[in-house]
């Protein structure tokens, strides 16, 4: 914005080839903000004359006018068709509620949907809503076989911190994530008609929310129930079982 405002005038055109998210774009319709141009540190006055600091001769602070308040228009562009596309949408106006209406009817269809996988049963039996929850890797012991979950093994629960090393619980043998394996799991996924081999992982931590106030607890056989409940409901829409191009796929 102070590139803008210092080289172009209300009405100008400023051109991006290599535009990325637009947010040039961006920039040059906030310099038509009266309240984000004062935010930069400059005045605004009723006319519209933008004015910043400077220091006179005598080595006084003034204010010199530089600039005009008012929207430049942007051209962008980007060999990226999503960052063309991530910028089209950042700087196309829209009527905000109409999408504020959209978007809320969006939420409700999604939450009658699908809203009971976000349940969990609080102490009381009273009916949670699941703010997150804290997943697990899991490590196999090199001397016993016996699996190792990172977060009771070596998450400090108090401070949060992760040790580098780590006691297996059924032997006592020392290990750190460079040292050990992980375990895998098989499953059948119905999706691409064939067994496939995932990394481990298993929840440990759900956060929720009753009445308003939030609580933290390990998963139960409610939990464990639900979980199973998702994973055996099969997607009623399409969506693509595409392969990605051959690399490095990590934990996902």
């Amino acid at each position: 914005m102070r590139y803008i405002l210092h080289y172009t005038e209300p009405g100008d055109i400023v051109f991006d080839g290599f535009c990325g998210t637009g947010m040039t774009g961006v920039a040059a319709q906030m310099c038509g903000n009266r309240e984000v141009v004062m935010s930069l540190g400059y005045q605004v006055k009723p006319d519209g004359t933008i004015l910043q600091e400077e220091t006179g001769e005598d080595g006084k602070k003034i204010w010199k006018p530089f600039s005009k308040l008012g929207v430049r228009w942007a051209i962008l562009n980007d060999l990226s068709p999503a960052a063309t596309f991530i910028a089209y949408n950042y700087n196309t106006p829209v009527d905000v509620a109409a999408f504020e209406k959209e978007a809320k009817r969006i939420l409700e269809e999604v939450e009658e949907e699908c809203g009971w996988m976000y349940e969990t049963k609080h102490s009381d039996s009273r009916i949670g809503k699941v703010n997150y929850t804290i997943w697990s890797d899991v490590f196999l012991c090199g001397e016993c076989s016996h699996e190792i979950i990172l977060w009771d093994a070596a998450v400090n629960k108090d401070s949060g911190e992760v040790s580098s090393e780590f006691l297996c619980p059924g032997c006592g043998a020392s290990w750190t994530k460079r040292t050990t394996e992980r375990a895998f799991t098989t499953i059948f996924d119905q999706s691409l008609n064939e067994t496939i081999k995932q990394a481990k992982k298993v929840p440990v931590l759900i956060n929720y929310s009753v009445s308003g106030k939030s609580h933290t607890k390990s998963p139960d056989e409610y939990d464990f129930e639900l979980l199973s409940k998702i994973e055996s409901s099969k997607i009623p829409t399409w969506f693509p079982v595409d392969r990605l191009m051959d690399g490095w796929e990590g934990d996902s």
